[in-house]
């Protein structure tokens, strides 16, 4: 999802720059053992006692298109047609959570895992959004001319949704969601991409539309106000966690990005982190990551490793080795990670394997 992103975002830049000015049962899947590296053994902190390897179970519904991420634990969300179901992956358990009109083409779930925003094809080429609780109990619904949505959770305000509604042509509309008040308006924050650091405040790459750029300021923007602020130069990719600000800022010289950590509210620094970024498109790729805020841990690839890095002192500990670069996303407990392009597999953390969970293709 985030190289979709990133390349939906590289789209929209390079279509600016030419046109006018314009403002993501049972069954055991096949496993992968990739053993623990000298330096892992040196780091890895000890249990207080054994943990029991847990069986993952594959998902039993041959029609499955698509793993969309976690809804507790050990419950995962997919979607098969029209259908959006869950799958605990360790009874096999699955269950019904709710169906669309149309094929659903995407699901985002929000922080608290209790709310879930599901794209589907409409009729006359529009798209159709529902959100639904984690039962399945439709709180909004809503069609857009739209070809393609980019949304993003208030994580203080459950019900609330900045939203970007793109074309065929890749112009778009932003939007703010009141979910809970069934109600829609027009944002006068006309930027793709924006991402929430407070209940109030927007942050967003100020990219310039007229020419093509490697790096963009990163600016706030308060919605009560009005008031924009800018908080870095030269950045090429930026997150906000719950309590994290991840900021990327262009190599200086070379190929190595400076990954800077602070907190989401106050901008406090808490660490940096240098790596080498990916040339991409007119920019650079920091690559795929993930957060785990439970233990102030993020996660990326860098050379075929998986790293974990301590966000407040910036050491650095390899998970995995000899492991292709490809979308994660850790389950709340930071134990697993589906890993893949549809998260079509399973990461334990703690046991070093891979399992297989979900057919893809014609397979």
């Amino acid at each position: 999802m985030r190289l979709l992103l990133l390349a939906l975002a590289a789209t929209v830049l390079l279509a600016a720059c030419n046109a006018a000015p314009r403002q993501v049962l049972p069954s055991g899947g096949g496993e992968t053992d990739l053993g623990k590296t000298e330096h892992q053994e040196k780091n890895q902190k000890p249990n207080n006692g054994p943990i029991q390897e847990k069986n993952i179970r594959s998902i039993a519904d041959q029609s499955a298109e698509k793993v969309f991420g976690w809804l507790d634990e050990e419950t995962i969300v997919f979607s098969a047609h029209n259908m959006l179901k869950s799958h605990n992956l360790f009874t096999g358990k699955e269950t019904t959570i709710f169906k669309t009109s149309g094929q659903i083409s995407d699901v985002q779930i929000n922080q608290a895992k209790k709310r879930l925003l599901i794209q589907s094809a409409a009729e006359n080429a529009s798209m159709e959004l529902n959100l639904v609780t984690n039962e399945g109990d439709l709180l909004f619904k809503h069609q857009f001319d739209g070809y393609e949505f980019q949304s993003a959770w208030n994580p203080f305000q459950p019900d609330l949704i900045f939203l970007t509604a793109f074309k065929q042509d890749w112009t778009y509309t932003t939007f703010l969601i009141h979910a809970g008040q069934n109600k829609i308006e027009r944002q006068s924050l006309q930027i793709p991409f924006a991402n929430w650091s407070s209940e109030d405040t927007l942050e967003y790459l100020k990219w310039n539309n007229k020419a093509p750029e490697t790096s963009a300021p990163l600016y706030r923007y308060h919605l009560s106000s009005g008031k924009k602020e800018k908080i870095y130069d030269d950045i090429v990719a930026f997150a906000v966690f719950s309590d994290v600000r991840l900021a990327v800022k262009k190599p200086s010289a070379g190929n190595k990005g400076e990954f800077m950590f602070s907190e989401a509210d106050s901008g406090f620094p808490l660490s940096q982190y240098s790596q080498p970024l990916a040339p991409n498109y007119s920019s650079w790729d920091p690559g795929e990551y993930d957060y785990d805020s439970k233990t102030k841990s993020f996660y990326l690839f860098n050379q075929k490793q998986l790293k974990k890095i301590n966000v407040e002192s910036g050491e650095d500990q390899i998970v995995l080795s000899d492991i292709p670069m490809e979308p994660i996303n850790l389950s709340p407990d930071g134990m697993y990670a589906l890993y893949g392009y549809s998260f079509e597999q399973v990461i334990s953390i703690l046991d070093k394997k891979i399992v297989k969970i979900m057919k893809e293709g014609d397979e």
